[in-house]
């Protein structure tokens, strides 16, 4: 699959009615909840703190040229916000590491997965806040 129909496809696909308006699948959260009812709140901690971190080493990969990094990275994020909750995030982090794992097979320019970046960092902008206040509660 070519990375231009990696950007044509949908972000959250059909999972997409399960999320709130954060990008929250409640679900996927009820259900950290009901498995480690002392530990949800670390976890989720963690898992903002970690995801952080990954953006981080996104932009990192993306400024040095380093599509492997921002595989690596995205897929941290994909597995530990699904984990969470964080369905939006989850979605955009696979398709990201998706379009990384294209452009390392052929030796793009990682500078066409900045869009793709700035998506994920949106959708963790945007369940930052929630999940903060679920973890602190």
């Amino acid at each position: 699959m070519a990375r231009s129909d990696i950007l044509d496809q949908p972000i959250i696909e059909e999972k997409e009615d399960l999320f709130d308006e954060c990008g929250i699948d409640q679900d996927a959260l009820d259900e950290l909840k009901e498995n480690m009812p002392a530990k949800y709140k670390m976890a989720i901690s963690i898992c903002l703190s970690e995801t952080q971190k990954f953006l981080t080493q996104i932009n990192e990969g993306l400024r040095s040229g380093d599509a492997g990094a921002v595989e690596t990275s995205a897929h941290s994020i994909k597995s530990s916000a699904a984990m969470v909750g964080m369905g939006a995030v989850a979605q955009q982090a696979r398709a990201l590491e998706e379009e990384a794992e294209l452009v390392k097979i052929q030796g793009d320019d990682v500078k066409g997965l900045q869009q793709r970046a700035d998506q994920l960092q949106s959708a963790f902008d945007l369940a930052h806040p929630r999940m903060a206040q679920e973890a602190a509660a």
